[in-house]
């Protein structure tokens, strides 16, 4: 019993001894390369971080690590195909592994406990994520690439905000299983993939981008129908205004510009009574009768009777139809009323027109209505016009 005793309390010097011995698990430490991560192997507890650089390249295997007490990052590698940890136990920091383009393996088997946030984004190769011992996260999580599988199937508590996103085969089923059964994300949770979207805590980028176009859409439906209705209101507007205010005749004449276009209205003419209308209107006097000269019309021809009968010019004087017989016109003359031909009068020769006295006015005392049922004469038949500057009337054809 004693030996077996002994023989554990040697191993725990010795390995005591390893670990002070070795400076590198003190502080934080540089990997470039495999042998930097061979000379931290008997550092079972790193009491800095641990930080892959760019040059690194192919497998890096952090055997004998289970403790690293800080971050342990992995950024910007251009060969760094794998990471292995196998007895990683606790990262007291955060696990940053990101834009490394030839990454296709993340295997820590052990992995426990992460005191800060898990981000694993941007590595083209990577397609399969699984941490199926880790336990808790004490920070938040983000997960993003082109993944086929992510599994933590052991996880219990993620205490930060969580957001995974996928471009790969991978499906979000299992995860909301997971948060709806055991509440494992307590902050807020989105899982997003290419071919079908989850989330309990937020809304995806998809579900974002149709809320937006819709608010869009509808935005401008509500526009439209307002412009629609503020058009309808000002015809309807325009059309009762048209109908209130009758149109106004304005004048010829544009009004100046800025000047008010008033309407004149015509002033209607003063009537004047008939009687003073009549009376404005001058009238020529009445020619005397001429002489009786033994040419007159017979008393007994003329209209009227006793001292109202009076001669007529020889112009006026009835005429006979040459066609007619004298027996059948002296019979005709007394039986009916005879037929007005007014007899011609030759102009003197080289003398000047006939008198007013020969060929007088028509007035309203000289105009005498001729008879009817006569045959038109023979003779010549002369209008009368109104003559030269002398105003003597004198017929038109007259030679």
């Amino acid at each position: 019993m004693k030996p077996l005793f002994f023989c554990l309390l040697f191993a725990l010097r010795r390995v005591a001894a390893d670990d002070n011995s070795n400076p590198r698990c003190n502080t934080t430490v540089n990997i470039t390369s495999q042998a930097d991560a061979d000379s931290i192997a008997s550092c079972q507890s790193v009491r800095g971080g641990l930080i892959i650089h760019g040059s690194a390249s192919g497998t890096i295997n952090l055997h004998g690590v289970e403790t690293v007490q800080g971050p342990l990052t992995a950024h910007g590698t251009s060969n760094l195909s794998s990471l292995i940890a196998s007895d990683l136990q606790t990262i007291t920091g955060t696990l940053s592994v990101a834009n490394n383009d030839a990454l296709n393996q993340i295997s820590m088997s052990n992995l426990q406990t992460v005191g800060g946030d898990i981000k694993v984004e941007n590595n083209r190769n990577l397609k399969d994520l699984s941490l199926n011992d880790l336990d808790e996260v004490r920070g938040g999580m983000t997960i993003s690439g082109d993944l086929n599988r992510i599994s933590f199937s052991n996880l219990d508590t993620v205490r930060g905000p969580t957001t995974i996103h996928s471009s790969g085969t991978f499906n979000c089923s299992s995860l909301d299983r997971q948060q709806s059964k055991d509440n494992v994300f307590q902050s807020s949770y989105s899982c997003t993939t290419g071919k079908k979207s989850s989330s309990s805590g937020g809304l995806s980028t998809g579900a974002k981008a149709g809320i937006a176009v819709a608010v869009v859409i509808v935005t401008l439906l509500i526009l439209f129908f307002l412009w629609l209705f503020i058009r309808r209101r000002k015809r309807q507007q325009s059309r009762r205004t048209e109908k209130a205010v009758p149109e106004v005749a304005t004048s010829p004449t544009a009004a100046p510009t800025g000047l008010a276009t008033k309407t004149l209205k015509p002033t209607p003419e003063p009537t004047l009574p008939q009687e003073n209308v009549e009376r404005s209107v001058p009238r020529k006097p009445l020619s005397p009768p001429p002489a009786d000269t033994g040419s007159s019309v017979p008393a007994s021809l003329l209209p009227g009777s006793g001292s109202e009968r009076m001669s007529v010019p020889v112009s006026l004087l009835p005429g006979s139809d040459p066609s007619v017989s004298s027996a059948s016109a002296s019979h005709r003359r007394v039986t009916s009323d005879p037929t007005l031909f007014l007899h011609h009068i030759p102009p003197p020769a080289r003398q000047p027109p006939p008198s007013e006295m020969v060929v007088p006015m028509l007035d309203s005392g000289n105009v005498y209505e001729a008879g009817t049922g006569q045959t038109r004469p023979q003779t010549p038949v002369y209008e009368l016009d109104g003559g030269g500057m002398s105003n003597h009337q004198q017929p038109i054809h007259h030679e």
